[in-house]
């Protein structure tokens, strides 16, 4: 299957085995021979990551929607509440309807013995340890709401080999990327000069273009 780019890559980009023929086309066009399955895998999730990284700096919460996630339980009775799975990014804290104040832990003394602005079981404040968030007043909260970011899973682009020697896509075992599909070209063309492909997106499109069948292209 040629996966051709001219106006409609994104639809062209179903599966991770779509980026992946696209790939490796530009691949073979531009270095010493088409990159493998495991290659590209490779890249895409150095790719990805830096996107990830990036959609965390500017905030972006529309690219990281389907990696947003919320946890409930129970902290310890020492008052920690445990990251969830898969956690990267906090976005908020709540505890019985209540979004929670993180302050740092220079702090915890004087807000301890503040007052007016005490931490009370029904409105307590944290700090983020390593083991996850200590609450404080140090008690055990019933339920402790984690409004989270999860770092995106690691693309694997999987596949038997035919007794003819042709690879053959196992959708069941790959994984695609963790973002909405219409952030798909991106990471791609992030992807290249992880495979040794150090041109601009504009000079990969119209690589592509070029050897896109007239049937292919669409104004």
């Amino acid at each position: 299957m040629r996966v051709g780019v001219h106006g409609s890559i994104i639809a062209k980009m179903d599966t991770i085995w779509d980026i992946y023929k696209w790939l490796q086309f530009i691949t073979d066009t531009n270095r010493n021979g088409a990159c493998s399955p495991e290659e590209a895998s490779m890249a895409l999730g150095s790719a990805q990551a830096l996107f990830f990284e990036d959609c965390i700096r500017r905030s972006d919460t529309n690219a990281l929607r389907e990696l947003h996630g919320i946890s409930k339980a129970a902290s310890a009775p020492t008052g920690i509440a445990p990251y969830p799975p898969g956690y990267a990014h906090l976005n908020a804290v709540m505890h019985s309807g209540v979004v929670l104040e993180e302050i740092a832990h220079g702090e915890i003394y004087e807000r301890a013995n503040s007052v007016l602005y005490a931490p009370t079981y029904n409105k307590p404040v944290f700090v983020r340890e390593k083991s996850g968030l200590q609450l404080y007043p140090i008690l055990e909260y019933p339920e402790i709401e984690i409004h989270y970011t999860a770092s995106p899973a690691s693309p694997k682009i999987a596949y038997s080999v035919s007794l003819q020697g042709e690879a053959i896509y196992d959708p069941a075992s790959s994984v695609p990327l963790s973002f909405p599909k219409e952030y798909w070209t991106k990471i791609a063309l992030g992807a290249c000069p992880f495979l040794g492909v150090n041109l601009g997106a504009r000079d990969v499109f119209s690589l592509t273009q070029l050897n896109v069948p007239e049937g292919d292209q669409q104004s």
